[in-house]
C-alpha cells in the first residue's frame, strides 16, 4: 500500500517546535519551524529546511544568519499565527505581540523568552527541490526558562505539549 509523504510526516510526529527570527530592523521576521536537526558538535552545528516560497529564506540570504528558539507553551497561539501567514504580508512581531532583543553575536534579533535561543551563522546552503537547506554554526547558546516545550503534532496540524497530550489520553 503506497501512503503520501504527508501521511507519513503525521506517522513520524510528535516534532520539537521552534521559531526562527531572520532578517534585522524593519525586516525582523518570526516563522514556525520543526523541518530541523542537529548535524554536529564541535562546532556546534545545525541544519533548517525552508520552503522556497517563504519570505524567511530571503532574508536568510541577505543576512546569512538567524535565531533559533525553543518556545514554551505560552507562546501556543502566537506560534500557530506564524505558521499561517507570511511574513511578506504580516508583521508577525507587531501583529502578534512579540517582544524581540539583541542578540550578543548576530545581528538578527532574538525573541524575549524562550526555553533555549541559539545565535546561527550559515555556513552552506543548498537547493532541495521545493526547499533551501541551509547548515549553520551555532555562535551563541541562550538558556531560558519558560514553559513546557512545544511540539508539532501530526504535521502541523496542532502545537501542544507532551503533558498536555498524554492527559488528553
Amino acid at each position: 500500500m503506497e501512503i503520501s509523504i504527508n501521511e507519513v510526516q503525521k506517522m513520524t510526529s510528535p516534532n520539537p517546535f521552534a521559531l526562527i527570527t531572520s532578517g534585522t530592523g524593519e525586516k525582523s521576521n518570526i516563522m514556525a519551524l520543526s523541518w530541523w536537526t542537529f548535524v554536529s558538535n564541535k562546532p556546534p552545528m545545525m541544519a533548517i529546511c525552508l520552503s522556497k516560497k517563504g519570505y524567511t529564506h530571503e532574508l536568510i540570504d541577505e543576512t546569512g544568519e538567524f535565531g533559533f528558539h525553543l518556545i514554551g507553551n505560552e507562546y501556543q497561539e502566537m506560534a500557530m499565527k506564524c505558521g499561517r501567514c507570511s511574513g511578506r504580508n504580516t508583521d508577525k512581531v507587531k501583529e502578534f505581540g512579540f517582544l524581540l532583543q539583541d542578540a550578543d553575536v548576530i545581528g538578527t534579533k532574538l525573541i524575549d523568552r524562550y526555553k533555549i535561543a541559539l545565535e546561527c551563522k550559515v555556513v552552506s546552503s543548498m537547493e532541495a527541490s521545493d526547499h533551501w537547506l541551509y547548515i549553520a554554526e551555532i555562535v551563541k547558546i541562550h538558556s531560558g526558562n519558560t514553559g513546557e516545550q512545544l511540539f508539532a503534532w501530526e504535521g502541523y496540524r496542532y502545537l501542544d505539549t507532551i503533558t498536555n497530550v498524554q492527559e488528553s489520553r
